[in-house]
């Protein structure tokens, strides 16, 4: 839908999946598609490559999963990108596995990768660089992680930085998992909450961030959800 191509799984299949790392082909991309997503796709072409070329698509909202439920489709669950990052670090804790965050404000992601370390003390390593970088530092970036071989590349930037810079350099990297976060790295620092998992289960999520941000999540959603509606019926008149 949308023509995207969505990998229908729980949450459940998803660590299964991640768990026999040493079976996966490499390089692999993880992309979590929300409205904002689908909407810059139409504009973005390299957005549109990205989201077509990644190994797994997913299903990070409740509205995309309303719509594909809405038409037919046969979504089993969502899967937010902080839940599926949660679900990779226990595979990398379970695996000693390396990890690298890129993204947010240095003290966020510096305090995020302690506290990831302190929940998930068998992660082998967590390297973090913070998310503001001009296009001429890029390469060097890309260089020092090529160096450091993470298994796990958790990218939090905007969309669409994060899906196109984890297209254009994961057969640069070598044998690594990128996924694009969105604000996971701000929820793993503590200056975000999550809401409660009664409100996750019912898919209210978004609501519980609209009234924690409202000028950041309130524009988001007046600037991306009324198109994602246009775009979502004017496909099935």
């Amino acid at each position: 839908m949308w023509g995207i191509r969505f990998d229908i799984l729980t949450q459940e299949a998803i660590k299964k999946k991640y768990s026999n790392y040493e079976m996966l082909e490499y390089p692999h991309q993880i992309i979590g598609v929300n409205p904002e997503t689908i909407v810059k796709a139409k504009n973005y072409p390299e957005l549109f490559s990205a989201i077509d070329e990644a190994e797994t698509v997913l299903i990070d909202n409740t509205l995309v999963y309303l719509m594909l439920k809405l038409f037919g489709r046969k979504p089993i669950e969502r899967n937010p990108s902080p839940d599926v990052m949660e679900l990779l670090l226990q595979v990398c804790n379970e695996n000693k596995l390396k990890i690298f965050l890129l993204g947010a404000r240095e003290e966020i992601v510096k305090l995020a990768a302690e506290n990831i370390k302190r929940k998930f003390p068998d992660i082998s390593d967590i390297y973090f660089r913070n998310g503001y970088f001009s296009n001429e530092e890029e390469i060097e970036i890309f260089n020092q992680i090529k160096e450091l071989r993470p298994n796990f590349l958790f990218i939090g930037l905007p969309t669409p930085q994060k899906e196109i810079l984890a297209n254009k350099y994961k057969n640069y990297l070598n044998a690594t998992v990128l996924f694009g976060i969105g604000g996971a790295i701000d929820v793993y620092s503590g200056k975000v909450k999550r809401a409660g998992k009664f409100f996750r289960k019912l898919g209210l999520e978004g609501f519980f961030r609209l009234f924690q941000d409202p000028t950041n999540y309130g524009k988001r959603q007046l600037q991306y959800y009324p198109e994602f509606f246009k775009f979502t019926f004017s496909q099935h008149r």
